[in-house]
């Protein structure tokens, strides 16, 4: 397993929502629901509800995309999900995107 795939939640986390957020860091691919096109990135974080995921590419608030978050270990499956973008944010070069989990495959 990659060191930089490996999940990172401290005794001390203080978080404020209903579910924790894990930092990741781990290669993903998706496409936009309805197209065929895949693209790459880095899934930053994770919970039970949402995702934080960085790309090359833009996204568009609203946009449904399919997910596929690389586990790095043969032992998993990659984790599948539909996720909605709420949030997008241009940060030098790449696509800071938040998203709501809509279902897990």
């Amino acid at each position: 397993m990659q060191e930089d795939a490996i999940i990172k939640l401290g005794p001390d986390h203080n978080e404020k929502r209903d579910f924790y957020r894990m930092a990741v860091n781990a290669d993903l691919t998706y496409n936009i629901q309805g197209e065929t096109q895949s693209y790459t990135g880095k899934c930053k974080d994770l919970s039970h509800t949402g995702l934080f995921l960085e790309t090359e590419n833009a996204i568009t608030k609203g946009q449904v995309l399919e997910v596929t978050i690389d586990s790095n270990n043969s032992q998993f499956e990659p984790m599948k999900a539909t996720v909605e973008v709420i949030r997008v944010e241009l940060a030098s070069d790449k696509y800071s995107i938040g998203c709501k989990i809509i279902e897990f495959k």
